[in-house]
């Protein structure tokens, strides 16, 4: 099993990101951008996988997880949460 919270593209295009971006990078911290498909990603390397922007979750587009409060998706938050098992392996996801 696999569960991933990870930016998105967006997350780095995003101006209101600009001075978090800025202090990661003075401290030297590898915080690069993501895939535009984390499931594509994934799914090339052995993985099936379920993956979700936080739009996407407050929209409740996700069956298995209810919508979160407002709170927790702000609008300049753009991040992927992805739930993933081995693809070859039987799992209590199927």
């Amino acid at each position: 099993m696999l569960l991933v919270d990870a930016p998105h593209t967006a997350y780095f295009e995003d101006a209101a990101n600009e001075r978090f971006l800025a202090f990661m990078e003075s401290r030297g911290s590898a915080f690069r951008p993501g895939p535009d498909d984390f499931g594509d990603l994934l799914a090339r390397h052995g993985w099936w996988a379920e993956p979700y922007t936080l739009s996407r979750l407050a929209a409740g587009a996700c069956a298995w997880l209810p919508a979160p409060p407002e709170r927790l998706c702000p609008p300049h938050d753009h991040h992927w949460v992805v739930r993933a098992h081995l693809a070859d392996r039987h799992s209590w996801l199927d």
